[in-house]
């Protein structure tokens, strides 16, 4: 098993990942940068998953499932989602 790293931008994000993959995190590096860290297989088959990345206020469709919180500065916060019926 392996930690990997993958960029994330705000709005939609289709990510090329080894299947089973956990999430363990989301977060900001830097000042501007934010990822979201896995828990992978290097060996595993890859499966594109699709995540959601919204500000505070924004709607979103009620199906997705939330996977965590990015405090970018005191004013502004993003939250990463994850559809799930692919």
């Amino acid at each position: 098993m392996k930690i990997w790293k993958y960029d994330l931008n705000t709005g939609e994000n289709l990510i090329q990942i080894p299947k089973q993959a956990q999430i363990v995190h989301v977060g900001k590096q830097g000042d501007y940068d934010f990822y979201l860290w896995a828990k992978v297989d290097p060996d595993a088959a890859v499966e594109t998953r699709q995540f959601h990345v919204v500000e505070t206020g924004e709607e979103f469709d009620p199906k997705l499932t939330f996977v965590g919180t990015i405090l970018m500065s005191d004013t502004y916060v993003l939250h990463v989602l994850e559809e799930t019926n692919l």
